[in-house]
């Protein structure tokens, strides 16, 4: 099971309602960091989830509420592990095309930690 459950069941939910369960003020974690996104055959979680490098940056954040900002869109996931990849943080795609064309590889976004 990934770890803190209840936050699991949350971003489970379908999308808009992920968005409010998992929304709350985020405080800015650092700078802006690359951002692209991942399917099934990376993971089989399919909500609102984030995965973060292994050795990048946001290792720090698995367990955390975080809010993604990118141009003018903003959304809601939770960061439930950590795995090698070419980014800071991977998103589903379902979350990713709520910012940006799933056509680009990569964005870079602002990300911020949830507090409840």
């Amino acid at each position: 099971m990934l770890p803190n459950e209840p936050e699991v069941l949350l971003a489970r939910q379908s999308f808009s309602d992920a968005q409010r369960s998992l929304s709350g003020l985020g405080e800015r974690f650092g700078t802006y960091y690359t951002c692209g996104w991942y399917g099934t055959e990376l993971n089989d979680e399919r909500g609102c989830f984030a995965l973060v490098d292994d050795t990048g940056p946001l290792a720090d954040l698995i367990g955390d509420r975080l809010r993604l900002r990118y141009d003018q869109r903003a959304v809601f996931v939770y960061c439930f592990g950590s795995t090698e990849l070419p980014h800071d943080v991977a998103i589903t795609r379902r979350a990713f095309a709520a910012l940006a064309l799933l056509s680009l590889d990569e964005i870079r976004l602002i990300v911020e930690v949830v507090s409840e």
